[in-house]
């Protein structure tokens, strides 16, 4: 994500003092090309929505990959949204996940 002004200052300062500068410069910039934000999953929800959604290209399997430890987690919902739905739902952050004990589920974004 990206830095704020004040950390970007903060970490340069530090990486000056310990020979990195050029370094930490660098993953500044790399860092200047992403977005800060609180909730990554809704986040990328949004963007796909607004972008892609129309094209019916799966949120679930291509923007967000969701590896539980049982499968039957995305399933178990109340939601009425059907279970494909409810699973992108999951996936997106934007369904409650009811976990028991051993239970974890996983998230990759490719």
């Amino acid at each position: 994500a990206a830095l704020t002004e004040s950390q970007r200052a903060d970490l340069l300062a530090a990486a000056a003092q310990t020979c990195l500068a050029e370094a930490a410069d660098a993953a500044c910039e790399a860092a200047a090309k992403g977005a800060g934000t609180a909730d990554f999953l809704e986040s990328l929800w949004d963007e796909y929505c607004e972008t892609l959604a129309g094209r019916k290209l799966a949120f679930l399997g291509y923007w967000v990959n969701v590896i539980p430890s049982d499968p039957t987690i995305l399933t178990r919902s109340r939601s009425q949204l059907g279970p494909c739905r409810t699973s992108e739902a999951f996936a997106a952050g934007r369904e409650p996940l009811e976990l028991f004990g051993g239970e974890s589920v996983t998230w990759f974004t490719p």
